[in-house]
């Protein structure tokens, strides 16, 4: 069962006896574990045991463990044991642990989490992995797979915010009162990244941001969200956006010599491969609202019709119309493949992240970028 799947379902969990939630995103599996809690009720005894790290498992008293989960609690009465970070664990103990399971030696109910103990697909599965789910769902359990939520349309068709991340975003502003449209949760995301626990955090504080009013607008995303980004990943983004070779070459240097600072937490993320991957992220949001407000200037919009088409808001309409004619006669289309190109390069390792950056940007908007083509030429 998906994590979304299960948070939707109205109870259900009270008659769960053994549940294994597995996946890469940790947020949705803290969210299962705390609605699996919450059905079991205030009464059921709680005990969390921390799995160990790969290098401790040979320490690790397993059989003990078996032990406290087959052995009843002293005064009776139901208990749940909650087993964290189980995948090293399973890793060396899977097929004990699919027996003991099989056999119902438990009397606790027990959640089993981790990262990776149970393969979704086939293509992923081991005999190790199928062993724990068969187990799982012969002792009347289940497995709740908390995947990372897909950040593109289903097999690439659709339009960019058409995606299941875009949708839970705005689920989560409508559980919190208030609406959000798939496309401005999309903005958000292209300004944070795809990690949950941020994205969610950025909600939070919109919500706030926003006091009574319903909707939340992308002036409320571009004031609460985006003027917060302080790393030179944005300004840096800016600066391409501007078409400004100098100054986003010495933008790169700052970025990749300092880092790039998160908002939230006080974090800076110091790998290349992060940094530039967040760069990109923010250059093409940027090039993709200068695209669209020339579009709409060479149909015959004012740019004032255009900056408000594109849901700029008044206070920054300057770097929008400075950015607009920086490309009047310049290949949008072609910076746009080069931020591509850099995309695949950076996935496939195709040189140093720094480099591949500064090698896109000289592309992009150098001298010998190629100038843009007018519609009818």
């Amino acid at each position: 069962m998906k994590a979304l799947e299960f948070l939707k379902k109205p109870g259900g969990s009270e008659n769960v006896r053994v549940a294994v939630v597995s996946g890469a995103e940790e947020y949705l599996r803290a969210q299962v574990v705390a609605r699996l809690l919450e059905g079991f009720g205030p009464e059921v005894a709680r005990d969390t045991i921390n799995g160990p790290p790969a290098r401790e498992v040979g320490r690790f008293d397993f059989a003990g463990l078996l032990d406290t989960l087959r052995t009843p609690s002293l005064f009776g009465g139901e208990s749940v044991i909650v087993l964290t970070d189980a995948d090293a664990l399973l890793g060396e103990h899977a097929a004990a642990f699919a027996r003991f399971l099989e056999r119902g030696e438990t009397c606790h109910r027990l959640i089993v989490e981790g990262n990776a103990l149970c393969a979704k697909s086939a293509a992923k599965s081991s005999a190790k992995k199928e062993s724990l789910q068969a187990a799982v769902e012969a002792a009347g359990g289940i497995v709740v797979f908390c995947d990372p939520l897909y950040d593109s349309p289903f097999a690439g068709r659709g339009p960019a915010w058409q995606t299941e991340l875009t949708r839970f975003l705005a689920e989560q502003a409508r559980a919190r009162g208030k609406d959000l449209s798939l496309e401005d949760a999309y903005e958000i995301q292209q300004l944070v990244g795809s990690n949950l626990r941020e994205l969610i955090g950025e909600i939070d504080k919109l919500v706030t941001f926003i006091g009574p009013r319903k909707r939340i607008e992308m002036t409320d995303i571009e004031e609460a969200v985006g003027a917060t980004r302080t790393s030179p990943a944005f300004r840096l983004a800016e600066s391409i956006a501007s078409a400004d070779l100098k100054e986003s070459l010495r933008l790169s240097a700052e970025l990749f010599e300092r880092g790039a600072g998160e908002q939230s937490g006080g974090r800076r993320v110091t790998d290349d491969g992060g940094i530039a991957m967040m760069l990109i992220g923010a250059t093409a949001q940027k090039l993709r609202r200068v695209g669209t407000a020339l579009d709409l200037i060479a149909r015959g919009a004012s740019f004032e019709e255009a900056a408000t088409s594109v849901r700029t808001h008044p206070a920054f309409r300057h770097q929008l119309e400075r950015q607009v004619d920086a490309w009047r006669e310049r290949s949008l289309a072609h910076a746009t493949f080069a931020l591509v190109e850099l995309e695949n390069d950076l996935k496939s390792a195709g040189g140093p992240p720094r480099e591949l950056v500064d090698r896109f940007i000289v592309a992009a908007l150098g001298s010998g970028a190629p100038r843009r083509q007018r519609r009818g030429a």
